[in-house]
C-alpha cells in the first residue's frame, strides 16, 4: 500500500514510535516483523498493561503512540548488538525518550 512504511515487514530491527500528543518516542528492538511487535505495543497499551513502558505513556497522559508509523533505526541481526545499538540510540536521545537504557554500558559513565 502506498503511504505504508516499506520497511514494516523486517525482522531483527531498533525502532521507534513516536507519541502523537508531545515529542516523547519509545525506542525498542525485536526479532519478530515489526508489524507483530506493533500489534503487541497496541495490545499492551488497550490492555493499560502497567509492566510496558509504550503502555503507560499514553495511559497515564491520555495520549497516543503512533504505531502506524513505526520507524526502523536499523537492522541487526545479531541480538547483542542489537540490544547496544537499542542502548546507544536511547542514551542519545536522552529526555525525549519514555523507556530507559536496557544495556548499561561503560561509554555512558
Amino acid at each position: 500500500q502506498k503511504g505504508k512504511d516499506e520497511t514494516r515487514t523486517k525482522k531483527k530491527l531498533v525502532y521507534s514510535v513516536q507519541c502523537k500528543n508531545c515529542d516523547l518516542k519509545y525506542i525498542g528492538e525485536t526479532n519478530r516483523d515489526k508489524q507483530t511487535r506493533m500489534r503487541e505495543h497496541n495490545n499492551d497499551i488497550k490492555k493499560s498493561k502497567q509492566t510496558s513502558l509504550i503502555a503507560q505513556h499514553p495511559n497515564m497522559n491520555n495520549h497516543m503512540m503512533d504505531l502506524d508509523y513505526a520507524e526502523t533505526l536499523t537492522p541487526e541481526s545479531t541480538w547483542k548488538r542489537r540490544v547496544i545499538k537499542e542502548s546507544i540510540l536511547t542514551h542519545q536521545s536522552k529526555g525525549l525518550v519514555i523507556n530507559e537504557t536496557k544495556y548499561k554500558l561503560k561509554v555512558f559513565g
